[in-house]
Parts: C-alpha cells; sequence; structure tokens
C-alpha cells in the first residue's frame, strides 16, 4: 500500500477441499466465468484468475483503489492552502501583519486536514504517498512562515536619547527656522547630521534587504514546488501502471 490511495492489490483466495478423496473429484476452471460489469465501491477489478491446483483452487484478484474521494478530500484542499501559503510571498514586505496571519492560517488549517485523515487511512509501518504529501505540504508552509519571520523587523516603542548630545530647544513663543544637534566633545561642540535621515536609510535598507529575500523565496520555493510534483506524480504513475 505504499502508493496509496493509487495503489493497485492482488487479492489470492485459496479454496480447499480436505474431506474427499482424490479419486472422486475432479475440479475444472474451464467452466467459470466472471462477470466484466462488477463493480466495487472502493475498487476496479482489473484482473480475475482461477487456477486449479490438485484438490485446490486458487483466485486471484487485481484491484486498483478508486483515488477519487481522496483527491477531492486531500489533494485538492491541500493544493489550495498550497497556493494561499505562497501567494503570501507577493504581499508587501512591509506588511508583516497579514503576510504572518494568512500564511500562519494556511499551516494551522492543513494540520487540522491531517489530523483528521490520519483517523481513517490505512495504519502502515512505512510512509505512504498520501503520507509524503502531508509531510511535504507541512514542511513547505512552514518554511514559507519562517522566511516572514526573517523579514520581520520588529519595531521598538521609542528610542532613549544618545548620551552626549545637546538637542536646542526653542522657545514656544520664538519662530525658528531649523533646529541643530550638536554633540558633546572636548574641543567644543560641532554640529552633526541629522538623526531623522539617519534613520531614514536604515528603514530603506531595511525594505530592500526584505524585498531580496522575498524574491529569492519566490523563485525558490517555486522551483522547489515544481520539481517535487514532477517526482510525486512520476512515482505514482510508475507504481499505478
Amino acid at each position: 500500500m505504499r502508493a496509496f490511495p493509487f495503489d493497485v492489490q492482488d487479492c489470492w483466495i485459496n479454496v480447499t477441499i480436505g474431506n474427499a478423496a482424490l479419486d472422486s473429484m475432479r475440479l475444472s476452471a474451464a467452466l467459470w466465468t466472471v462477470d466484466r460489469n462488477l463493480k466495487l465501491n472502493e475498487y476496479d477489478v482489473l484482473a480475475c484468475n482461477l487456477t486449479v491446483i490438485r484438490s485446490a483452487m486458487v483466485l486471484r484478484l487485481t484491484l486498483k483503489r478508486y483515488p477519487d474521494y481522496h483527491i477531492l478530500s486531500s489533494y485538492f484542499p491541500v493544493f489550495l492552502l498550497h497556493l494561499l501559503g505562497y501567494g503570501t510571498l507577493f504581499i508587501d514586505p512591509q506588511d508583516f501583519q497579514d503576510r504572518g496571519a494568512m500564511s500562519l492560517t494556511s499551516l494551522l488549517v492543513l494540520i487540522s486536514f491531517y489530523s483528521d485523515a490520519a483517523m481513517t487511512l490505512p495504519k502502515t509501518s512505512y510512509l505512504k504517498r498520501i503520507d509524503v504529501w502531508y509531510i511535504f505540504s507541512i514542511t513547505f508552509l512552514s518554511l514559507i512562515i519562517g522566511v516572514h519571520l526573517v523579514t520581520n523587523k520588529v519595531k521598538g516603542q521609542g528610542n532613549p536619547p544618545e548620551e552626549g548630545v545637546l538637542v536646542e530647544k526653542p522657545h514656544p513663543l520664538t519662530p525658528v527656522e531649523s533646529t541643530s544637534v550638536f554633540p558633546f566633545s572636548a574641543g567644543g561642540m560641532r554640529p552633526i547630521g541629522s538623526k531623522g535621515s539617519s534613520s531614514s536609510f536604515k528603514k530603506n535598507r531595511r525594505r530592500n534587504f526584505n524585498a531580496s529575500v522575498l524574491l529569492v523565496a519566490k523563485i525558490l520555493f517555486g522551483v522547489i514546488y515544481v520539481l517535487f510534483h514532477v517526482l510525486y506524480w512520476n512515482a505514482i504513475y510508475n507504481s499505478s501502471y
């Protein structure tokens, strides 16, 4: 069942007659018929073979599972969550609140999907295809949230005045044209550039850094996502046909 829910199962049914002498009984597979219109709820009958071995008959059924239910209940909703999480990389780099809320909500909904699905999936000691799908999905969205955390800047409530800085404050009734900032020094006071220009430079540098990180993330996650789908669905196709 490694390819679940796209698996093909071989079922063997052994029929043995043990309370009759071999000389008084003859088994033949020439008269048996198969109903080709047989429809099962979860499987499609691909082949049905009957083999007679002395006093026993061996019936082999090849069944292919219908994956429609799992595609609609697991793959399609999770695919939409992928698009929603990846789409948060295209939001304004400075709008961390919207990016973080959307990506975190997508991850929580995905985990809820996986918890509900795990209760109905067959229990195996190995990973099935649908388990790989959910593990990749959780990892994919978690990495996107990690990118948003990297681009987030924690803004303080205000910076304390720097030590040794004297700011001239004019009288409230005296009109002024400009305010100069003079730091203390051993040789007296000398003017320096305004603090606002330095803050603006840091803000622009941070904005450019966030935009660069998101651009790299868009390309990298896009390539990883396409590559995963190519490998994943190719493996499913090879195991099912």
